[in-house]
């Protein structure tokens, strides 16, 4: 049978284990989603902005 101390430490870690993990990969997914949601936003309105007078005026010609 281990220490009292040893046994609570063992138990600690390994109660709080998981759950640190989940949420250390729940908020990694979340911001490399918003960086991701942002860049892919980014990317459009860069397109929007700078190609459609292009092609609307190509379309309006």
């Amino acid at each position: 049978m281990p220490t009292f101390p040893r046994l609570a430490q063992r138990l600690s870690l390994g109660a709080w284990h998981p759950f640190l993990l989940l949420y250390l990969f729940l908020t990694n997914l979340f911001l490399a989603n918003f960086v991701l949601a942002n860049f892919l936003l980014a990317k459009r309105l860069l397109v929007t902005f700078l190609l459609a007078p292009f092609f609307f005026f190509d379309i309006a010609a």
